[in-house]
């Protein structure tokens, strides 16, 4: 499966790189027909601590689309909930 990582407001380091590539990879033996992944990760300043980063997660299978989306104040947090929604989402 092919992952990309964006980031929006926020620049993607080769750290957060190689750790949404970690967790999605991990998704492929649940979903060995998916093509592509991609995760975007935004920052946004808002008044609320808690919803900071954004990470969304979409993934092209044969003929569906999946896709999550979290918002938590730390981008490894939501990159972790958005995997977890996931993981729901395919069982």
């Amino acid at each position: 499966m092919k992952t990309s990582v964006h980031g929006r407001n926020m620049e993607v380091t080769d750290w957060i790189r190689e750790y949404v590539e970690k967790k999605v990879g991990k998704l492929e033996r649940y979903l060995p027909e998916a093509k592509e992944a991609r995760s975007e990760l935004t920052h946004t300043d808002t008044r609320s601590a808690q919803d900071r980063y954004t990470a969304q997660l979409t993934i092209w299978t044969d003929g569906r689309i999946l896709r999550a989306e979290e918002s938590t104040g730390d981008v490894f947090a939501s990159v972790d909930a958005t995997v977890d929604k996931m993981y729901r989402q395919i069982e």
